[in-house]
């Protein structure tokens, strides 16, 4: 993990600000560090991380990005991370939001 981002997302994660800009959100969705990706996660499946995001995602925002990372944790074996989702729990959020 970059250490910008490390840092956005120990911020968010630790301070629970009460607005998470989209825009962040959006930046950090372009990560091509699978721990970034899975701390998003949290935040977007998270209802009390993901109210808190103004202006606030939409489907067409979020289903792209969610289906790329439970392919990418069901294909690939995490099992070193905390923010990874193994590829047992990836295929259950899986078939539950699809």
């Amino acid at each position: 993990m970059s250490q910008k981002e490390l840092y956005l997302i120990k911020k968010i994660f630790k301070e629970k600000p009460v607005i998470i800009d989209k825009k962040l959100i959006e930046n950090l969705k372009k990560s091509e560090n699978i721990e970034v990706i899975g701390a998003l996660e949290e935040l977007i499946t998270d209802p009390s991380y993901y109210t808190r995001i103004t202006p606030s995602l939409g489907f067409n925002d979020y289903y792209p990005f969610l289906f790329d990372y439970y392919v990418n944790c069901m294909q690939n074996n995490h099992y070193d991370s905390n923010w990874i989702l193994s590829p047992y729990l990836a295929s259950l959020l899986f078939e539950k939001f699809y």
